[in-house]
């Protein structure tokens, strides 16, 4: 790293002007409490929701033919293309940039139920890159893939020279293959052959935009048009951090300025639209390591970074924002559940990881959804989810809250709630069958994993909480109940155990407090005040001032929880996990009338 030019939090010039080419962006702001835990010890951003678009499994699929299922699933991108996500990821059967290989895709029309994956490019004849998608000025978009190499077992990046391309059509098909750059004899015909003049016109536009085909690593697919800090001869001395140039990403600053970001937390600006770059730094506050980040501005015209705030982890995905894409605050969770990696396998990290979302060449997601950004990632590089944030992202619930979910339409989209729904523990609102109430319904199927809802309120050293629950079986299952304080705290913890018992803690100590009864209807309230708490149910105390399992100087939010809490992250897996390739028998539980007081 240059001394005085190339800076980390503790090497930082603290002369240079905030918005400069020696500080085009900053944090300002803590980092993680706790760096082992799965959420960092950070507080949750408000309303988030996390959806599980694909889970990784060895059972026979026909996407396979009837084979093994691959468990290797990574390097994503997301694109909106005519009023549809498209979601785009490659696989392997076990390890990363191996032989044989697929690029899949999936699109939904909402972010919250995605189609079942299929080939985007021929099985075997396209590799993965960092991006896919390229929306022309003629409304006509592309989808790119490397071109495959000849006797190559495992794929580097460097390799990837050759670029494929296809156009998604506005009726959503997929036409004839071509290779964009680096035509030959051993690739598709060069785009230059096609007789529709659309087609070739954006695949010109997409050739000459350097910034779009920046986002490959090191530039290769510009050759000599790369940005020249690529090049070790150009950096002062010719040292050229090693680590740098890995999956860029780009966003217009409100100044005009184009600010480039990549693996390592490297920033550089343009303000010649990518012809020409300030000598990239590493800004003050920013640390992130060898996953991506990323970066955009809003529908609402602010800005937001998504990263795994760690150097050596990548965990959890956090978020930050800013008013003017300089000056970024409040570092708040997105994702921040772990759950056992299933399978093993070569470069499988741990972790919510590689985030992308919709890039300005990749449509317009406001089509779809423009109440809120959508970001896609791959967790442990086995399964792949989005995420939800709606705008305008705040740190903070300021309003406060009465949830009686009777207004809400049934489905995935639960307003003002942060959801963790893998595709075995889904959440939703649901209906009563023999009425019209409605209500938060928490279902689970997975052998490893659980569904989760957070509600975040106005933060206060004291709180009244309310919420009404029935389980749908009291033989089974477990619902696990807690308020969220600073720090990751949970000073109150209320547990429905499998065998029909409801338990809290006092202090470190369990009490048991009742019994439930599968499908009936209970009402708990939770008053927290001057570090104590009771517990009250359908209108008795049943705990009275009980000390909290964990200090915490303020509250912020009520967790259900339909497993375990995962206080650490599992290692990777090794061998694979077993019993996990198949759902269990579900169990479900439902929640009503959530009011913080």
């Amino acid at each position: 790293m240059l001394a005085g030019m190339v800076f980390s939090v503790a090497g930082w010039a603290s002369e240079a002007a905030v918005g400069s080419a020696e500080m085009p962006v900053q944090y300002i702001g803590p980092g993680l409490p706790d760096s082992k835990a799965p959420d960092g010890r950070l507080m949750y951003s408000p309303g988030v929701q996390n959806i599980q678009v694909y889970r990784g499994n060895r059972k026979p699929s026909s996407l396979f033919d009837g084979g093994p299922g691959y468990t290797y699933h990574h390097h994503i991108d997301l694109a909106c293309w005519k009023g549809r996500f498209y979601a785009v990821w490659d696989m392997s059967p076990v390890d990363e940039d191996t032989f044989p290989c697929r690029l899949v895709y999936s699109t939904s029309s909402d972010g919250f139920n995605w189609t079942e994956p299929k080939d985007l490019y021929p099985p075997n004849e396209a590799w993965n890159l960092r991006f896919y998608f390229f929306r022309a000025s003629n409304d006509r978009m592309l989808v790119f893939a490397a071109g495959p190499r000849k006797n190559v077992k495992r794929m580097k990046e460097k390799m990837k020279s050759v670029l494929l391309v296809r156009e998604i059509t506005a009726d959503h098909k997929l036409g004839e293959i071509y290779t964009l750059i680096k035509p030959g004899p051993d690739y598709p015909a060069s785009f230059e052959e096609s007789k529709d003049a659309g087609f070739v016109a954006a695949c010109r536009e997409a050739y000459n935009n350097k910034p779009l085909l920046e986002q490959q690593d090191y530039g290769n697919l510009l050759g000599d048009r790369k940005m020249k800090w690529h090049k070790d001869d150009n950096w002062p001395n010719g040292d050229k951090p090693g680590d740098f140039g890995k999956a860029f990403c780009f966003y217009h600053r409100q100044d005009g300025a184009l600010v480039g970001i990549c693996k390592m937390g490297f920033v550089t600006e343009s303000f010649d639209e990518g012809q020409s770059w300030s000598l990239p730094v590493v800004p003050k506050g920013i640390v992130t390591g060898m996953a991506k980040v990323w970066a955009q501005k809003t529908a609402d015209g602010r800005y937001a970074m998504l990263y795994n705030p760690q150097r050596g982890e990548r965990y959890p995905l956090a978020i930050i924002t800013s008013d003017d894409g300089i000056t970024f605050r409040d570092m708040r969770v997105v994702h921040g559940e772990e759950p056992p990696q299933r399978y093993s396998g070569n470069d499988k990290n741990l972790g919510a990881q590689y985030v992308r979302g919709v890039s300005e060449w990749a449509g317009d997601a406001a089509s779809v959804d423009k109440s809120a950004i959508w970001v896609i990632y791959s967790v442990h590089k086995e399964d792949i989810w989005v995420s939800r944030i709606p705008l305008p992202i705040v740190a903070d619930t300021k309003d406060a809250v009465n949830d009686t979910f009777d207004n809400i339409q049934t489905g995935p989209r639960v307003p003002g709630w942060n959801i963790y729904s893998p595709m075995w523990a889904a959440v939703r609102i649901a209906q009563d069958p023999a009425g019209d109430n409605r209500y938060l319904e928490l279902e689970d199927r997975e052998p490893v994993d659980y569904a989760r809802g957070i509600r975040t309120f106005p933060a206060g050293i004291a709180a009244d909480v309310s919420f009404r629950i029935a389980a749908g079986q009291a033989d089974r299952g477990r619902l696990g109940i807690d308020l969220l304080g600073d720090r990751g705290a949970r000073p109150v913890r209320l547990i429905l155990n499998d065998k029909g018992q409801v338990q809290t803690t006092n202090g470190q100590e369990t009490v048991d407090v009742g019994t439930y009864e599968a499908n009936k209807w209970s009402e708990f309230t939770i008053r927290i005040k001057d570090g104590r708490f009771t517990l009250v149910r359908d209108g008795k105390a049943v705990l009275k001032d009980a000390a909290p399992a964990e200090p915490c100087s303020m509250v912020y939010a009520v967790s259900f929880r339909t497993g375990e809490f995962r206080d650490k992250v599992a290692g990777e897996a090794n061998p694979d996990l077993p019993n996990t390739e198949e759902p269990m028998e579900k169990v479900i539980y439902r929640i009503d009338d959530v009011v913080r007081k």
